[in-house]
């Protein structure tokens, strides 16, 4: 049985180790909402909360590259269709999915979210969906924007760019790069 896979326009969460980034309001029993702040006992930093700012923004904001609706919509169908795969899609890497597996598909390439994140237990095809949606993302001409995979683990990343044909780095390599002081 194929668990669920989930996408979220609300919350940021990526599973067994990797980023985890959640946007949630965490009331109190007073109905106030909690407040994060910076202290001397090292619960954060405003370095920390900067960047978590910075990825909670790429992720629920449509501030990214989105692919074509229309061309989703075909690729989605042709993956779940009775017939064989054109091979325009079987060549990048799309194969029959699940209706959760296009529903992710369509729900990561369409968002116009700068950080996507696909969540699903060992088993749940999320390799093969995120090769779906890399390959989707290379149909679609007008897009100029690459993929970056991002995993716990120098390890994780080899993997994930093997079973990717993608650049992967570790997710504080990544972040080191791009945020921190290898980026400034």
């Amino acid at each position: 049985i194929r668990s669920s896979l989930r996408t979220s326009s609300i919350a940021t969460s990526v599973i067994s180790g990797w980023v985890t980034a959640t946007l949630c309001a965490c009331p109190r029993s007073d109905a106030s909402p909690a407040r994060r702040t910076t202290s001397a006992s090292g619960r954060t930093s405003p370095a920390i909360l900067d960047a978590e700012s910075r990825l909670l923004n790429a992720a629920t904001t449509g501030v990214g590259p989105a692919v074509d609706e229309r061309l989703a919509s075909r690729v989605a169908a042709a993956t779940t269709s009775a017939q064989d795969l054109p091979r325009s899609l079987s060549d990048r890497g799309i194969g029959r999915l699940s209706p959760d597996q296009v529903a992710a598909l369509v729900a990561v390439c369409t968002s116009g979210r700068g950080v996507q994140v696909l969540v699903g237990p060992a088993g749940s095809g999320k390799t093969t969906t995120l090769k779906a949606i890399k390959g989707l993302w290379s149909l679609d001409r007008h897009n100029t924007a690459g993929v970056i995979g991002l995993a716990p683990s120098a390890a994780a990343a080899q993997e994930l760019s093997t079973a990717l044909g993608v650049r992967c780095e570790t997710t504080a390599k990544w972040l080191h790069e791009t945020i921190g002081p290898g980026g400034q």
